[in-house]
């Protein structure tokens, strides 16, 4: 309504295959996890559960929510894979982000729920926009000025998305991020790796038909491109609104460094289990090598990118001791020439 601002009607459309890709997602993170998780496709029941969980999210947004991306990585590692809180929290603070699957949570954790439901920043949300706050317009807007400076400064009930123009300064925060979950990105980025990798072990005895096969193989290299992403996030990022007065703060040297030498590092070598024969030959028997061997490069590619260079070139400039292209050039240098003697054919391409 143009006079109030209230939604008055709405409808919630759903794409075609959105089952087909949620089933894939949750049977890459869940297996081991969930016991009622065995092979693909997922039973009716569970994908009930699935679609409980994207229609209440398009829920939040037929009133007014919108995406909250920073609430994606709200939560420690250390509480994701810990039972008591992740069976009861879920792995965002904010059914409206786009972490969605706890990827931090091992099998043998004893964490079984996988996905998010309403959090602590929803409630807020609903409560400032839909609450009675006060008898009087000034009553009113005093109490919501009180509240949304209260959420500032609680992790659980800050908002970020990053996605229209004026939120720029968002985009380059490493803790805004989509298909991620969990505050330490290298160690989170780690175990969602290993799931992924399981899982993929695991694909040839999960399922009996092809086609599903072949997409399961597909989303499981798009999911480690996504959690390789959030770590190249990290070079060159600023965390908005932690730096003195407000401003953005540069991520440390050290956590900088440490993400570059992961990505060349464990984070390429993350996708060997896709080449193997028994795999590749099913999944993509005429190009497997050369198509796992892109999204390799593709790591490399984003830390020499001209726009990542010039981020570094650019917090260097601000802060000397900040991280910057020589220091980028020397842990590429050191990781990538290093161990030359036997090293695999993918490490020579790189």
């Amino acid at each position: 309504d143009p006079r109030s601002g209230e939604v008055l009607f709405a409808h919630i459309l759903l794409w075609p295959d959105v089952l087909g890709f949620f089933s894939r997602y949750y049977w890459l993170m869940a297996r081991g996890l969930d016991p009622g998780v065995a092979g693909l496709p997922l039973s009716e029941a569970k994908q009930g559960e699935l679609l409980q969980y994207i229609v209440a999210h398009e829920v939040g947004h037929s009133i007014g929510l919108r995406h909250n991306h920073l609430a994606s990585t709200a939560y420690s590692v250390k509480d994701l894979r810990d039972p008591a809180f992740a069976n009861t929290q879920g792995p965002n603070a904010s059914i409206m982000a786009y972490g969605r699957m706890n990827q931090a949570a091992q099998p043998g954790d004893g964490v079984t729920r996988v996905i998010p439901s309403q959090g602590p920043y929803d409630y807020f949300a609903i409560s400032w926009g839909y609450g009675v706050h006060g008898a009087t317009a000034s009553e009113e807007q005093a109490e919501l000025d009180r509240l949304a400076a209260a959420a500032a400064r609680d992790r659980l009930r800050r908002w970020a998305a990053g996605e229209a123009g004026f939120e720029d300064r968002w985009a380059q925060d490493p803790r805004v991020l989509t298909e991620n979950t969990g505050t330490e990105r290298v160690e989170s980025t780690r175990l969602g790796l290993r799931k992924v990798a399981a899982s993929i072990e695991a694909l040839d005895t999960s399922t009996a038909d092809d086609a599903t096969y072949r997409a399961t193989y597909a989303q499981g290299l798009s999911s480690v491109d996504l959690m390789l992403d959030s770590v190249s996030k990290v070079v060159g990022g600023q965390w908005v609104g932690e730096g003195p007065g407000g401003r953005p703060a540069i991520v440390p040297f050290a956590e900088q460094q440490a993400a570059v030498r992961f990505l060349l590092g464990d984070g390429v070598a993350a996708f060997d289990v896709f080449q193997r024969p028994t795999i590749a030959l099913r999944a993509n028997p005429v190009s497997a090598d050369l198509t796992v061997g892109a999204h390799r490069a593709r790591v490399l590619r984003q830390l020499l990118s001209g726009p990542k260079l010039a981020m570094l070139q650019n917090q260097q400039q601000l802060d000397p001791a900040a991280y910057g292209v020589r220091a980028l050039a020397d842990d590429i240098t050191a990781t990538l020439w290093s161990g030359l003697v036997g090293q695999p054919a993918w490490r020579a391409a790189l």
